[in-house]
């Protein structure tokens, strides 16, 4: 999304309660300067929650992986158990 839309999808009221314009092109230098800095930050927090999601996500996996290692562990043990009787 770019920052001219993510102005313009905030509710008006919020922008006139800030003594903000209403459309993005009518934003002061400082004005634009503070909604710039805004937007990076929701970008940043938005890439922060993928990566985390992400971790998440490969946590999951690897928890199966050593699942399926403790199987396979606990055959074997069964196995090498009636090769030795």
């Amino acid at each position: 999304m770019k920052i001219e839309e993510f102005y313009n999808t905030l509710p008006w009221q919020i922008k006139e309660n800030a003594k903000f314009p209403l459309n993005y092109t009518r934003l002061t230098s400082e004005q634009e300067l503070l909604i710039e800095s805004l937007f990076d930050y929701e970008k940043e927090r938005e890439e922060r929650h993928n990566q985390v999601s992400d971790i998440l996500s490969d946590t999951g996996l690897i928890e199966r992986d050593a699942q399926e290692v403790v199987s396979s562990i606990k055959q074997l043990q069964k196995s090498l158990k009636k090769v030795a009787e």
